[in-house]
């Protein structure tokens, strides 16, 4: 691999300080929207939350473990379409042909890859799963992590 020259390395820096914040951008939306979304469905449902059982809050630390988790699942949205994208060396090949490469160095995102696997780890564990396996605690329901498919897949992905 050439090393790049002086004034390319500074154009990359920038359209990768443009991109970071692209994503926190993209981030942002999908907190407002289940922000928005949770609080008109909290409003409807008199302050409860209960679409299925793993899934029920009914007090309002409950609430608050929930929303944590779902906030947390929105936030890691983009982080996960990215990660895909990343690696997918067609889909890359393409996209390195089109005016978006004059922003994205769609030829080296391995550190975007590895970065933002590090930031879905962490999150997932955490933002997401721990709030889930405090909620079920604190309502009597650990069993859930054993006899549920979304608290064996959490517990899973916790361990792993």
């Amino acid at each position: 691999r050439r090393p790049m020259p002086q004034n390319e390395s500074a154009a990359v820096s920038s359209m990768e300080r443009h991109f970071v914040w692209a994503v926190r951008l993209a981030e942002l939306a999908c907190v407002l929207w289940i922000v928005v979304n949770g609080t008109i469905g909290l409003v409807n449902n008199g302050g409860t939350v209960c679409p299925r059982d793993t899934v029920c809050a009914e007090e309002w630390y409950t609430v608050m473990l929930l929303t944590i988790s779902r906030v947390s699942a929105y936030h890691m949205y983009p982080a996960l379409v990215l990660v895909w994208a990343s690696k997918s060396n067609n889909l890359r090949t393409f996209l390195q042909g089109t005016f978006l490469s004059n922003y994205i160095p769609f030829y080296d995102l391995h550190n975007l890859h590895t970065t933002l696997g590090h930031f879905i780890l962490w999150s997932s564990v955490f933002f997401h799963s721990l709030p889930h396996i405090i909620r079920w605690g604190l309502q009597g329901n650990l069993s859930f992590l054993v006899t549920r498919v979304t608290g064996a897949t959490g517990l899973l992905a916790m361990v792993a």
